[in-house]
């Protein structure tokens, strides 16, 4: 007969057995694939194109970065007409971690994101018709 050892005396087995439960636990929220990722200081990538009705994702990863997300360039707010809103001029804020989807874009052209705080990270986004 086999005797398998004990966790208990087996301290090996035991890092094992707490290693495999950590990766049952829960899980932060999945990013999605075509998120625009912000940096420190940039959105990567720096532009994106959607069709008519799409919306645009964002990904704060970026530890104790804070970002306000505005219409607008160079860390100026900018309304353009048709862009989606932002949330005015207090714009969206965003903590490291977040994951936030911008409102439709309905309008088709060629609009832009800046971060209030970072006035390096801009985005272009290019709304084409369906």
């Amino acid at each position: 007969m086999l005797r398998l050892p004990s966790l208990a005396r087996s301290p090996a087995l035991l890092a094992l057995a707490g290693l495999l439960a950590a990766g049952c636990g829960p899980r932060g929220p999945s990013v999605p694939d075509d998120a625009i990722v912000m940096t420190s200081t940039r959105f990567e990538p720096a532009s994106r194109t959607i069709q008519r009705g799409g919306r645009v994702t964002f990904f704060n990863q970026q530890s104790g970065a804070l970002h306000v997300l505005v219409n607008g360039r160079d860390g100026g707010t900018r309304r353009e007409k048709g862009a989606a809103s932002f949330g005015g001029v207090s714009g969206h804020r965003s903590k490291q971690g977040e994951i936030w989807t911008t409102p439709a874009w309905n309008t088709v052209g060629t609009f832009h994101v800046t971060c209030t705080i970072h006035p390096g990270m801009n985005l272009t986004v290019n709304v084409g018709g369906a």
